[in-house]
């Protein structure tokens, strides 16, 4: 019956006179009016992520976990951070100075750039009811904020001649503010913490900074933050495990960082690293490309390979001066709103679980001797293992960049089809009457379903982000029964959202679930092994990624009992 209803639902909204036409000739029209963009984005913007009023710690940011190097690259966190930074501003110049190349598709075709406009330099805002993102040029704004001890130093990062500073400064200033940080101690009124707040709650306490005798010298000091390159946070723990390190970059205490910064970079005591990225103008598709290739020539430099034995020369650089701390003078009311949002915080992540499963049984590589794509097997395994945890399968997101198009951004890849619930069905409750050969025949026809709805939606033939344009545009007193179907709004409640990036220098990644009673999976299929980070607040993590790593080894068994594997060379 409830199919039913659907299907009406859908024929009405598609018959000629009916009101989907109708919608459909203004998004035309709507998109004919904006030639140098996408009629998707400004909507998407907002819609997405600057509308989005609880807090963005969490829920909007993810990170990126970099991999470890050898113990003498991971002793001094101070040098670490300072090889990052030295060869990330490389990146940056080439996008400051437009020089770039673009992402390129399959088929030589450029990918748009755009986004790379809201990575440096940039700063998400909070306002009443939306917030806005502020961009600064590069030009003129050449210094990174550092963080420790829920204290902020600044300093330029390029010399009075223009150029970088080299590793060696960069290590030396890093140096000083840890000294000068831990000198003082840890700040009792850590400002960072009303970042992580709800975003109405915050615009309001944000006022509370800016009261005063001090409140033009307090302004300059988040003007400072704001418009900095980036952010560098260095945290006084040693997280050990996949799980520590993770909590400790998706949110940690919440207090030694500006969440509102478009990207940090945080560096622990024990050399460990890792990306933390707001996502409201740029997606991880884009960013993990300036980790990814800044991570590959730090990985690639002498100090990754051997021990260093030469001495470090003495720093000479044209007007390298000490850091500066940006200190706020703060009111009693501003102190008592700073305590108000740590326990506001403490009580949001206690509520949250991160389960992080690293298999070496395989990776891409031998994936695709299983002549399978190696996504579409990760996202079947994904499938499997929520099956084999809950007895059924429920709307799944995986993101899926239109960066082919001006502005684009994402569609979404719908992972649960006809032939997806099919393999999952036969492989539980139906495996006492299915043939390994079956099962290995439903394996790949799910996996090349899934191909195929990956490239409809790359190409922008998704339904997810076209149906939205078409509901935006219903008008006061329209009405399209479509929109308030039951099956219609349980498929768009995305009780599994996912998403994949790939770099071998980094060791994994991940973000929060979208929806209170969801999970949130990052994975990452690299040549040799698979990387799953789960998320929950229902304690739900564990037993899921359990469920992959079986779901891994019975693919896996599916696979070698019936591909025929290549014979070797004599």
């Amino acid at each position: 019956e409830e199919y039913e209803n659907t299907e009406k639902a859908m024929a009405d909204f598609i018959r000629p006179d009916g009101i989907g036409h109708v919608l459909q000739k203004r998004l035309q029209e709507r998109a004919a009016s904006r030639p140098n963009t996408s009629w998707l984005q400004e909507w998407w913007n907002d819609l997405a992520y600057l509308s989005y009023r609880d807090s963005i710690v969490y829920n909007v940011t993810y990170y990126l976990q970099f991999a470890d190097e050898l113990p003498f690259a991971m002793a001094d966190p101070s040098r670490r951070a300072a090889r990052f930074v030295s060869h990330g501003l490389k990146f940056r110049d080439l996008v400051a100075s437009g020089q770039l190349a673009p992402d390129m598709q399959k088929g030589g075709k450029p990918m748009s750039n755009t986004q790379w406009k809201y990575v440096f330099n940039c700063c998400r805002m909070p306002g009443d009811g939306t917030d806005f993102v502020r961009t600064y040029a590069p030009d003129l704004h050449n210094h990174i904020v550092v963080a420790r001890k829920n204290r902020f130093y600044s300093f330029d990062v390029y010399d009075l001649n223009g150029d970088a500073l080299s590793v060696d400064a960069l290590e030396l200033q890093f140096k000083r503010i840890i000294q000068m940080a831990d000198a003082k101690g840890t700040d009792p009124n850590p400002i960072g913490i009303l970042t992580a707040e709800n975003r109405d709650v915050w615009y309001q306490k944000r006022k509370l900074l800016l009261v005063g005798p001090k409140a033009a010298e307090n302004e300059k000091v988040l003007e400072l933050i704001q418009s900095s390159i980036f952010a560098v946070t260095f945290d006084d723990s040693k997280p050990v495990t996949r799980e520590e390190v993770g909590r400790a970059l998706l949110h940690g205490d919440g207090k030694n960082k500006f969440w509102d910064k478009s990207f940090m970079i945080t560096v622990f005591d024990n050399g460990k690293m890792g990306y933390v990225g707001e996502h409201a103008m740029a997606d991880g598709l884009t960013t993990t490309r300036f980790v990814n290739e800044t991570l590959d020539k730090m990985f690639s430099d002498p100090e990754s390979k051997d021990m260093r034995t030469s001495k470090p020369l003495p720093v000479v650089t044209p007007g390298l001066t000490e850091p500066v701390s940006l200190q706020l003078t703060l009111t009693k009311e501003a102190k008592s709103a700073i305590k108000e949002a740590e326990v506001t915080f403490d009580e949001i992540i206690s509520t949250k679980e991160l389960s992080v499963l690293m298999f070496y049984g395989y990776g891409s590589q031998q994936i695709k001797k299983y002549k399978t794509s190696p996504d579409a097997f990760a996202q079947l395994a994904i499938q499997l293992a929520y099956y084999k945890t809950f007895g059924y399968c429920r709307g799944t997101y995986e993101s899926t960049q239109t960066r082919a198009f001006l502005h684009g951004r994402t569609e979404v890849t719908r992972s649960v089809n006809v032939d997806s619930d099919a393999f999952c069905k036969a492989m539980t409750t139906g495996a006492l009457s299915h043939t390994s050969k079956q099962l290995h025949q439903l394996l790949v026809k799910a996996t090349q379903t899934h191909v195929a709805y990956i490239g409809q939606a790359s190409r922008a033939q998704g339904c997810d982000r076209h149906l939205l344009g078409l509901k935006l545009l219903l008008r006061e007193g329209e009405h399209a029964a479509i929109f308030d179907d039951a099956a219609y709004k349980r498929s768009g409640h995305w009780a599994i959202s996912t998403s994949g990036l790939v770099g071998e220098n980094m060791d994994g990644w991940g973000f929060g679930e979208v929806v209170p009673d969801g999970i949130g999976i990052g994975y990452s299929v690299q040549n040799n092994r698979i990387r799953y980070s789960v998320t929950s607040r229902h304690k739900w993590a564990k037993r899921m990624t359990a469920n992959l790593e079986r779901a891994l080894l019975e693919m896996q068994a599916l696979c070698e009992a019936n591909t025929e594997q290549p014979r070797a060379k004599l």
